[in-house]
């Protein structure tokens, strides 16, 4: 049961990691689309359960000094009463920092809540469909890499890792608290319509597992349409 508790937080990082770092011409930019996202959690190498949940996330970048700038970030998702769903608020800061015409990094800091909420099965203590809730803060340090790879082309990566300190309560059980750590890898690639639309598609993946191999897997993808000022 415990393993369950400490995977959980991996949620927060899998959907506050899509990245598109603001570029330097501009002052800042609005990006919000439909998402996706499928969530493994894992005792012992295997799954235990699945949410496959649909969201909507919007994040927005402001320059604030010599391209330093600041980017919160909102997601909800809702997988229907069986599943569960899934809030996360972000802020991070970060500065951009071009290297040459074609690539630039942005070094970053952060801090994300999340609310998850779901119903589980504990098959050890006799008990089915209980109501869980699992919320979260989690400060996380990561790095962007851009790459504009052609005219009006852009291609980002990126790598965050988090440290969480996370409250779960389970219906009829109790409350617990645990303190959790992990890494998240996404990419984004990211088209120019006009010098102020753009278009992009982006995917997420976070594997957090404990040396008996429990923990979680995600994967992630999402759509977005960005307005650039």
């Amino acid at each position: 049961m415990k393993s369950i508790f400490l995977s959980l937080f991996s949620t927060i990082c899998l959907f506050t990691a899509f990245t598109s770092s603001l570029d330097a011409a501009c002052v800042g930019k609005v990006d919000i689309g439909p998402a996706f996202v499928h969530v493994d959690i894992l005792e012992s190498g295997h799954t235990v359960k699945r949410m496959d949940m649909w969201a909507i996330r919007g994040d927005a970048s402001y320059t604030i000094w010599k391209g330093l700038y600041v980017k919160p970030t909102l997601l909800y998702a809702n997988g229907g009463a069986a599943k569960g769903g899934l809030f996360t608020a972000a802020f991070g800061v970060g500065h951009y920092t071009p290297l040459n015409d074609m690539f630039a990094v942005t070094p970053l800091l952060g801090v994300t809540y999340s609310h998850l909420w779901t119903k589980i099965d504990l098959p050890l203590y006799m008990l089915e469909n209980l109501n869980e809730k699992f919320k979260a803060w989690s400060p996380y340090l990561g790095l962007e890499i851009c790459c504009k790879f052609y005219e009006g082309w852009r291609l980002y990566g990126s790598f965050q890792y988090a440290w969480s300190r996370s409250r779960t309560i389970i219906s009829h059980v109790g409350k617990f608290k645990s303190n959790c750590k992990g890494p998240t890898y996404s990419f984004l690639l990211e088209k120019d319509l006009s010098d102020t639309w753009s278009v992009n598609i982006g995917g997420a993946y976070n594997l957090s597992l404990s040396k008996e191999k429990h923990g979680l897997r995600g994967t992630g993808v999402k759509i977005g349409v960005v307005r650039w000022f």
